[in-house]
């Protein structure tokens, strides 16, 4: 794995992300909006810190029912009205961007 890159296009489905979160230990995910990703890049123990506010939620900027889904599978999430952080820990590999993990991000949007 390089210790610089830019990523481009559907961030959260990049294999070099897929790889980095699948080896790591302790994975840390904040991004504001969450409306889809692969279920298979999260697992039991993660974090996902998100904007799961009723403005958020109503506008549809991010889903309960997907976080439900995380919490299904044993991924800790909270929220943060008002966030706009998207990034993401996974031991000693740190992910900094603009995406979300939302459908306009991985389809529309350049990020």
């Amino acid at each position: 794995m390089k210790d610089k890159q830019i990523i481009r296009g559907d961030v959260w489905n990049d294999c070099s992300v897929k790889k980095a979160a699948s080896l790591a230990k302790n994975r840390i995910f904040c991004v504001a909006y969450v409306t889809q990703a692969d279920l298979n890049l999260f697992k039991n123990g993660d974090v996902l810190i998100c904007d799961a506010s009723k403005k958020a939620v109503s506008c549809g900027e991010t889903y309960p029912h997907f976080l439900l889904k995380l919490v299904d599978i044993g991924v800790s999430v909270y929220t943060c009205e008002a966030l706009h952080v998207k990034c993401a820990l996974f031991d000693d590999y740190v992910l900094v961007g603009s995406s979300n993990m939302s459908e306009s991000s991985a389809s529309r949007l350049v990020e």
